[in-house]
């Protein structure tokens, strides 16, 4: 399911499709205002109109809040509660597989790729990530001897990055393929991965650490109690942990990149409640992509999506 982003003119939408091919779209006016249709099977469209007390009551059981736009809401079983780092870990892998919606309005001002320094870090990022995350080339777990491995052959932790390994030389990939568990079809993706630049620099990418901030901005508050939390009741929750997923399955040679990010929130419903704020990322690696920070900075275009999970 892909992200619903509100059209011009628009406060808020959600949307879900049916098995009969239905579709249902909710749309909420600036002024507060609802506007429901429906599309059959056939094309016929039915359209509906609520203000006053039964606007309010759709809004409410929208899945978003209009305080904080357009943030898909889950929950799960009370067993997945989070209790420590490796609960924490498992959430966001559940989460991961849910669809978030997309966080709007965007603006320059909240762009965490605007001005000349965006990616500075974006290698120091990586280097400080690839060891300790879940990170996954269609569907196939790299291995934290993998990611050290890794790490240690692209230089990534040089000061300088004219140091940077743009791509593996094949005995070098096969040192890191050797390291992962997965079938032949899997371990040969990696290895064409790690043998071309723009495979290089999805994995280098995707760590950087800028991404969230579009949504954290709206939810800061909420981590920010969570946080004070997890350190009052001696949990020691990591501020964050991160999901990776890249795809190599396109036909032009490009590269899908899926960042989740998960930082501890706390409900506003229930001050005892922890639960995840989701940060989702998700970009494009052209094939034949030069592994640099202007490169990096030319060519990567990210949408910004958020959801937040509770256990019941």
């Amino acid at each position: 399911m892909f992200p619903v982003q509100p059209v011009s003119g628009e406060r808020a939408r959600a949307e879900a499709k049916f098995e009969d091919f239905t579709k249902l779209s909710i749309s909420i006016s600036p002024s507060g205002d609802i506007t429901t249709s429906m599309i059959d099977g056939s094309g016929s469209e039915k359209i509906c109109y609520f203000d006053g007390e039964k606007a309010d009551r759709i809004k409410h059981n929208l899945p978003f809040s209009v305080h904080m736009p357009y943030l898909m809401k889950h929950s799960l079983p009370s067993d997945m509660e989070i209790k420590n780092a490796d609960s924490m870990r498992d959430l966001l892998k559940t989460a991961s597989q849910h669809s978030t919606s997309i966080v709007t309005p965007y603006t320059s001002e909240r762009d965490p790729l605007a001005g000349s320094s965006a990616f500075n870090s974006v290698f120091i990022d990586a280097h400080r990530g690839l060891g300790s995350v879940s990170i996954k080339v269609d569907g196939m777990a790299l291995s934290p001897e993998a990611q050290k491995e890794l790490s240690q052959i692209l230089k990534l932790d040089s000061k300088k990055t004219n140091d940077i390994v743009s791509a593996l030389m094949p005995s070098e990939a096969i040192r890191v393929v050797n390291l992962c568990d997965g079938t032949a079809q899997n371990l040969n993706n990696l290895y064409e991965l790690l043998t071309c630049s723009s495979g290089i620099t999805a994995i280098c990418s995707a760590f950087f650490q800028a991404y969230p901030l579009a949504i954290l901005t709206l939810n800061q508050e909420q981590v920010n109690k969570a946080l004070m939390y997890s350190a009052e009741h001696g949990m020691n929750l990591p501020h964050s942990c991160m999901s990776i997923n890249i795809s190599t399955t396109s036909q032009d040679g490009s590269f899908l990149v899926t960042n989740n990010t998960g930082l501890p929130t706390m409900s506003q419903n229930n001050p005892d409640k922890l639960g995840l704020l989701i940060c989702r990322t998700e970009y494009t690696i052209p094939n034949n992509m030069l592994c640099d920070i202007s490169s990096m900075r030319a060519c990567i275009h990210p949408e910004y999506s958020g959801s937040t999970i509770f256990t019941d």
